[in-house]
């Protein structure tokens, strides 16, 4: 029998946070939640998802932060991190993806971009 995948959504809009739990749950996935990075960091350590979309602009410890503070506890970069943005400025997306992250998807983003890019990340096929 097959893990189901756990992917966590660490994001402080919960629209998106919603969005997220409809669309993965649909599809097979587990979903945890950040509602900023200091709790999405929390949560991180605690259960060690198969995958993280995190958002860059956050109060408090934003994306930036919270993933220099994801790669201190996971410095093989065993757990991949998907940005989400609503930035059109591409060095801030070069400078998460120097940190360490693997892609990003851009708000609004679209179901299948979504799946796409979980496939491509895990190397599976969708479940749903």
């Amino acid at each position: 029998m097959n893990k189901q995948p756990i992917i966590l959504v660490i994001d402080d809009d919960k629209e998106i946070r919603d969005l997220f739990k409809w669309m993965l749950e649909a599809s097979g996935y587990f979903v945890e939640f950040g509602i900023n990075g200091l709790h999405g960091l929390k949560i991180f350590n605690e259960i060690r998802p198969d995958l993280i979309f995190l958002d860059i602009k956050m109060p408090g410890m934003d994306g930036f932060q919270t993933l220099k503070e994801i790669r201190k506890s996971d410095p093989n970069g065993d757990c991949p991190v998907l940005v989400i943005t609503g930035f059109a400025d591409n060095s801030r997306l070069v400078d998460m993806l120097n940190l360490g992250a693997q892609d990003y998807i851009c708000k609004p983003f679209n179901i299948s971009e979504l799946y796409n890019k979980i496939q491509s990340v895990l190397g599976i096929s969708r479940v749903a």
